[in-house]
């Protein structure tokens, strides 16, 4: 045991540095094993990560030759097999059946040896061709972009792997430079190797800050979107994820993306941002873009009226004003938008500006059929979900009302007031809501004497800043069952789903009756670059509310209803950062405008094109196509020498032999020494011109011995030259360039 540990140990000191490079590209290898277990099996998983650590060990740990170490390594992947399958149940052994057991076996191998083999294989190949630090620089990059395009386009973060990366390439490096260290200067090398520990402490000192450094960066946002994304985006599509997980398994926080949601009856999750247009809306006046409501609260989401259906409402006739219940408004301003569909799925709903007078225009395959109206709810419903009978293009007119806030306040109080059927639903509370959620509304409104303010109060706590606006919630610190407490009481971050639905579940607790409503903001409006017109022109030309708007993935929104007796429903918004467009009869011109969140930024920026700080499309492919063109020139120029062998060879016919392949080497690096100042006469022999340089440059004697002899056994002898021989050549020209 003894003799064999000192073999080892002795196999470790001669060969360490290669096979510490193995063991840096094996850990290269494992980190895509991450990515992998959503899509591979566990006992796959097992098997081809027990093959990496068995691969390293025997070449570690056995110093035996190479071919009887891959012997020996797949006698251990077979063994490997032999106890994972049979961990799972996936291989059973007969009793007292020797030969059937091993057909058995060797039938449960498949398909989980080739994924074992080509692991194997994959590891040796990267061995064989990294064997230059250009290679592992590439191989670096490689995985890279590799990790980076998973991280973008999938839900997986693989920081961390693409982080041990770069740790792992800069030790590769370092421990390459150690090879070349130890092979071209033994002296400096054996001084350096007596002082191990100071070495090693100095390189892991070293890589250890700039791997912590790297993985301790806070997030920053991309400056420059990714040509796929702005191509995808710019064509009002949406980026595709490309994710699998076995066995339907799905990730609670992160995996969903904006948009108008079908099921409300579980809120909270979190979600991604999606800019990919939905609609276009040219329309007179600005508005939001209501869809449908929702009335019963049952702690965790919303859900519609079950005894509602859309055979029992009535058709829509074009042109005609629809009937608009318990719709008092005083004074009213006119708003038309024909709103273009640019996506392939249909809606429930048809989108307006509340409260809509009548539908004039209903363009596509859309029919009349399937167009209801729901007056209590004030919504047209489609009754068919099939994409291409979904209107692509209709035309709405609505009446917006211009509020009056002295006239809401004299309403007083809907307390103590009968209330309608359809009113009293929107009264309706769980039995399970916590008290303090009623408690809580009642101390925020206590002293107030109208319903307007009551409203207002509890509006003004929302947007107060104690409570943050986040797409991606802690659902961690969630700690009530119900969705409103925990997010009064335990949260106190979220979306706009959390802001409104609070906002109805406390108004509806003071015995004011309200409902949730859902659909999209304004959108990002279209208009002239900023680098088109003037400052003030474009400023004019915001200020305008008549134009197009386009309505992305990203604006779907909910906000609360309320409803005042002898008024009507009154849109109210909660979320911090958003505004309705109202018009408040007193207070027009006071109006205070919200700042736009950063969400509307982007949309804007992405819809119209950018503006004079963004970057445009085509300087990022301008950028791109200009790096491109120097990778392919770098490449060109570092492998010209084969280039031209191949080249020559090409046209000739037939293979290059090494005679001519070191006749093009010769050509090479006499070029090379015309570059450094060494010219060749036309008189000269080569031989000649040799001798003239090494006169020239006493430092350089003898720098072209043994590549002239090799040109001229090439050129003039009946010797042929060997693949040895060239290979000898290739090592000379080399030493030659660094004497040069």
């Amino acid at each position: 045991m003894g003799k064999w540990l000192r073999v080892v140990f002795r196999n470790l000191r001669i060969d360490g540095l290669r096979q510490l490079m193995m063991l840096c590209a094996a850990a290269m290898l494992w980190q895509w094993f991450g990515p992998l277990e959503t899509i591979w099996w566990e006992e796959t998983m097992e098997i081809v990560r027990l093959t990496l650590i068995s691969a390293v060990a025997v070449h570690f740990f056995i110093p035996l030759r190479p071919w009887i170490r891959r012997v020996f390594i797949v006698l251990v992947m077979l063994l490997i097999h032999y106890q994972v399958l049979r961990a799972y149940h996936l291989y059973a052994e007969q009793p007292e059946d020797r030969v059937e057991n091993t057909i058995l076996f060797f039938k449960s191998l498949f398909p989980y040896i080739l994924f074992a083999l080509g692991t194997w294989i994959l590891l040796e190949l990267i061995m064989v061709w990294v064997r230059s630090r250009v290679r592992i620089v590439a191989l670096i990059v490689l995985q890279m972009i590799g990790l980076a395009i998973l991280d973008s386009f999938t839900e997986m973060n693989l920081w961390l792997a693409v982080a041990w990366t770069m740790l792992l390439g800069l030790a590769w490096l370092i421990t390459d430079h150690c090879v070349v260290l130890r092979d071209k200067y033994p002296e400096g090398w054996r001084h350096l190797a007596s002082y191990p520990l100071r070495l090693l402490t100095t390189v892991g000192l070293l890589l250890s800050v700039i791997f912590l450094v790297g993985v301790s960066m806070p997030s920053t946002a991309p400056l420059v979107t990714d040509p796929y994304t702005l191509w995808k985006t710019w064509k009002g599509e949406a980026v595709p994820v490309f994710y699998n997980a076995k066995d339907g398994e799905k990730i609670q926080v992160g995996i969903y993306r904006s948009g108008y949601g079908r099921d409300d009856s579980e809120l909270g999750s979190g979600f991604t941002f999606d800019y990919s247009n939905v609609m276009q809306i040219t329309t007179n006046r600005k508005s939001y873009w209501r869809g449908e409501t929702r009335s019963i609260y049952t702690g965790k989401g919303w859900e519609t009226l079950p005894e509602k259906k859309n055979a029992d409402l009535p058709f829509v006739v074009l042109n005609r004003p629809l009937d608009s219940r318990g719709m008092k408004f005083s004074k009213t301003a006119e708003l038309t938008a024909t709103v273009t569909i640019t996506r392939a799925e249909p809606y429930p709903v048809l989108f307006g500006a509340y409260p809509i007078g009548q539908v004039t225009q209903l363009g596509g395959e859309g029919s009349l059929s399937n167009l209801r109206w729901d007056s209590d709810t004030s919504t047209l419903t489609w009754a068919d979900t099939a994409a291409p009978s979904y209107p692509k293009q209709y035309t709405i007119v609505s009446q917006i009302p211009q509020i009056d806030e002295q006239e809401l306040r004299n309403f007083g109080s809907n307390s103590g007031r009968t209330l309608s059927a359809a009113q009293a639903v929107d009264l309706q509370l769980p039995h399970e809501l916590p008290a303090r959620v009623q408690e809580l509304a009642r101390s925020i409104t206590a002293g107030l004497t109208n319903d307007y303010d009551r409203i207002k109060a509890l509006k003004t706590y929302l947007i107060s800043g104690e409570f943050k606006y986040t797409n991606e919630p802690d659902l961690s610190r969630k700690v009530s069952g119900d969705f409103v407490d925990s997010f009064l009481f335990d949260m106190k971050e979220g979306y706009c789903d959390y802001f409104s639905t609070s906002l109805v579940v406390m108004t509806r607790s003071l015995g004011i009756p309200a409902r949730w409503v859902k659909g999209y903001t304004t959108g990002a409006k279209a208009g002239p670059r900023s680098d088109q017109i003037s400052s003030y022109a474009m400023h004019e030309e915001m200020q305008r509310e008549e134009g197009t708007y386009y309505v992305s993935n990203a604006d779907a929104h909910s906000w609360a209803e309320v409803y005042f007796e002898g008024f009507g429903w009154v849109p109210f918004e909660a979320t911090p950062g958003f505004s309705i467009p109202v018009t408040l009869q007193q207070e027009e011109q006071q109006a205070s405008i919200l700042p736009v969140t950063e969400e509307e930024k982007m949309t804007e920026e992405v819809t119209n094109g950018g503006n004079s700080g963004a970057v445009s499309p085509l300087a990022i492919y301008g950028t791109l196509f200009i790096i491109l063109i120097f990778a392919l020139w770098f490449l060109v120029w570092k492998y010209r020498l084969l280039g031209t062998i191949w080249w020559r060879a090409m046209l000739a016919g037939r293979r290059p032999s090494s005679d001519q392949k070191l006749i093009v080497l010769t050509e090479h690096w006499i070029r090379h020494c015309r570059r450094k100042g060494l010219r060749r006469e036309e008189h000269e022999t080569l031989r000649e011109s040799v001798v003239r340089w090494e006169q020239e440059k006493e430092a350089l004697r003898g720098a072209w011995s043994g590549l002239l002899a090799l040109f001229e056994q090439a050129k003039y002898s009946t010797k042929q030259v060997t693949e040895q021989d060239w290979s000898r050549a290739q090592v000379e020209m080399k030493k030659l360039l660094e004497r040069l």
